[in-house]
């Protein structure tokens, strides 16, 4: 496991993963990071969850929609509200004590 996350996560500095799947993957990637970091005391793993959180933020629509033309899988051009961060916001929200976090989450 160490040698696989040794290879680095594959997040830009705007907290942007490689595949830019807001819709679908961005969710299973943060949820991944943070059953990891949890089992494997690697509180460094939630760094890259944190950025990519505050960015989603920033792609949602009023209506709870959130922008997918920049993704390269699945979810490209299509409608989706972002139900499926809801926990990575939550957990996150309960684990730093970041009401911002909440307020997502809750919306």
């Amino acid at each position: 496991m160490e040698q696989y996350l040794a290879e680095t996560i594959d997040i830009n500095a705007d907290g942007e993963y490689i595949e830019r799947s807001t819709g679908v993957c961005n969710a299973v990637c943060n949820r991944s990071l943070r059953l990891a970091a949890n089992a494997l005391n690697r509180p460094d793993l939630l760094e890259p969850v944190r950025r990519n959180l505050d960015l989603s933020y920033h792609m949602l629509h009023a209506d709870g929609t959130v922008v997918t033309s920049f993704s390269q899988r699945q979810d490209h051009g299509t409608r989706v509200v972002l139900v499926n961060m809801v926990d990575s916001y939550y957990s996150m929200a309960r684990r730093d004590g970041n009401g911002f976090y909440a307020a997502v989450a809750d919306w």
